[in-house]
């Protein structure tokens, strides 16, 4: 985050996007070599999460401004 704040980096761009994914993918690249978490470990958790979600699962919710349950007369 210090190069972010001194290359006034807009992380809103595509370039902001690459560092972000570079900074996950070096995250998860040290949790691999310290050795807390192997490669298969993680894959088959994260299919096997994937695999739990159910189909309707919306993680943001359908708000609407105007309030569906109320009629117009």
């Amino acid at each position: 985050m210090v190069i972010v704040h001194f290359t006034a980096l807009d992380m809103g761009s595509p370039a902001g996007y690459i560092f972000f994914g570079l900074c996950v993918f070096v995250l998860f690249l040290e949790f691999f070599k310290s050795g807390d978490i192997t490669e298969l470990a993680f894959l088959m958790d994260l299919v096997s999460k994937a695999s739990s979600c159910p189909k309707s699962f919306n993680p943001v919710p359908d708000v609407s401004p105007v309030d569906s349950t109320l009629k117009k007369t």
